[in-house]
């Protein structure tokens, strides 16, 4: 879904992603690492100040 709507908002040069998790994001588990890194490398891949995460 956000690889579908990133060009739109690029474009528009503005969008909000909202993610919805749980509380596994904030205390943390083994083997879920790459669950809470997305939050992360969406950051760095839409640095765009108009587009909040």
């Amino acid at each position: 879904m956000i690889k579908a709507v990133q060009p739109h908002m690029k474009a528009q040069s503005r969008g909000i992603i909202h993610k919805v998790s749980s509380g596994v994001g904030i205390t943390g588990f083994m083997g879920i690492s790459g669950y809470e890194s997305l939050a992360r490398t969406l950051s760095l891949e839409f640095i765009n100040p108009v587009i909040d995460l």
